[in-house]
């Protein structure tokens, strides 16, 4: 929670990704701390999804500063005017990140959920209001970078030099984080069946 209220601060978009990582490793040392096979499963689902939405949003916020030179949202605004297929890529990084269903985040905070619903009552809950607070800095993030009104400096830099869209150069890579994570996300026994197994002959519980 007071990591999510830190990156709720945050001006500097890549920052705001960074602190995001952070707060969501809570959630791994969450599904740890529940000793089970179901727990640990979660976390490592997690860790896989968590990799490969903050390498696209990464990624994209890269291909943001080339166009606009700059990482500071405030001087944003308007973007996805110019830059449609941007805009399109960061909000559906952002709708994974934030767990929603169909992306393989969501099966990895699903499962920790599941598994910390048992272990304590209350740390699931206060767990769950990250989400709301993921949901909150991460659509800000988009509605600043992309959507309303540009700001002065950038409607200026705008004018002598328009931002272009993503080339299909830049366009790929993005394709194959955001494709990884829908794969996931439809089909998490694809990787959680061989990770259940392997837990569940170990050290941790099944229940």
């Amino acid at each position: 929670m007071v990591v999510g209220l830190i990156t709720l601060a945050q001006r500097d978009v890549k920052q705001m990704i960074g602190y995001s990582s952070v707060m969501h490793m809570g959630y791994a040392f969450l599904g740890i701390a529940c000793g089970t096979a179901l727990g640990v499963g979660g976390v490592v689902l997690l860790m896989v999804a968590h990799g490969l939405s903050v390498a696209l949003l990464f990624l994209l916020s890269t291909n943001i500063w080339q166009r606009t030179r700059t990482l500071d949202m405030d001087e944003m605004g308007g973007l996805a005017r110019q830059a449609p297929i941007l805009a399109a890529f960061f909000t559906a990084a952002t709708f994974a990140s934030i767990g929603l269903p169909g992306f393989a985040n969501f099966w990895g905070e699903f499962t920790i959920f599941v598994a910390a619903w048992k272990f304590s009552h209350c740390l699931t809950v206060f767990a769950v209001l990250g989400i709301v607070l993921s949901a909150v800095y991460g659509l800000r993030a988009a509605a600043r970078i992309f959507f309303g009104e540009p700001s002065v400096a950038f409607a200026r830099a705008a004018g002598d030099q328009p931002p272009t869209d993503l080339s299909w150069t830049e366009r790929l890579p993005a394709l194959i984080l955001l494709g990884a994570l829908l794969f996931v996300g439809f089909w998490p026994q694809s990787i959680s069946q061989s990770i259940q197994g392997v837990l569940q002959t170990g050290i941790y519980r099944t229940h």
